[in-house]
């Protein structure tokens, strides 16, 4: 009489899954795992791994078979777009693959905005003052028949109000483009 023993082998799934963006490289993730803790001996047992990966907007995953190593480099990533990624590791003999791992999320690098400024804009400030060319409103602040402040059609209707600098410079700025 023989007998067969039937060996079953199926790792836990891989370890810490991260995926970083690859600055400047708008369609790059780079991936790294851990080969599971659980397995007696990577050296003289290698792992091969199975990394799945796809956008959050999409149904469908891509799929990459590596025989070795424990990263690779997502090279086809859709810009600014997060991804889902996933890694499964098999004896490189025997066995079945393992289950997948924790999802890792991470969106490839996009540019962030340059600040644009023009010359109209100033800085801000907390600083005020207080004009001296008029004194302080009453409640009386125009007729009905006038067009300025007291002193006819032509003057300039003035309020001795705090301002910021920030405000007078863009008034400034405004007037010299008229």
């Amino acid at each position: 009489m023989s007998c067969c023993v039937s060996l079953t082998v199926k790792p836990d799934p891989p370890e810490n899954v991260v995926a970083r963006p690859v600055p400047s490289n708008p369609r790059r993730l780079e991936v790294t795992w851990q080969t599971p803790s659980t397995w007696p001996d990577p050296e003289s047992f290698p792992l091969k791994f199975f990394l799945r990966y796809r956008p959050l907007i999409l149904d469908q995953w891509q799929h990459v078979e590596l025989s070795d190593g424990t990263a690779h480099t997502i090279t086809d990533a859709y810009a600014g777009k997060e991804y889902i990624i996933q890694v499964a590791a098999k004896d490189n003999e025997i066995g079945t693959w393992s289950d997948w791992s924790v999802a890792a999320h991470a969106t490839p690098w996009t540019e962030e905005p340059r600040h644009l400024t023009t010359e109209a804009q100033a800085p801000e400030t907390t600083t005020s003052t207080t004009s001296s060319l008029a004194p302080p409103p009453t409640t009386k602040i125009c007729d009905p028949g006038e067009l300025g402040s007291g002193g006819g059609p032509s003057a300039p209707f003035v309020i001795g109000v705090p301002i910021t600098l920030a405000l007078a410079a863009a008034a400034t700025a405004n007037s010299l483009l008229i």
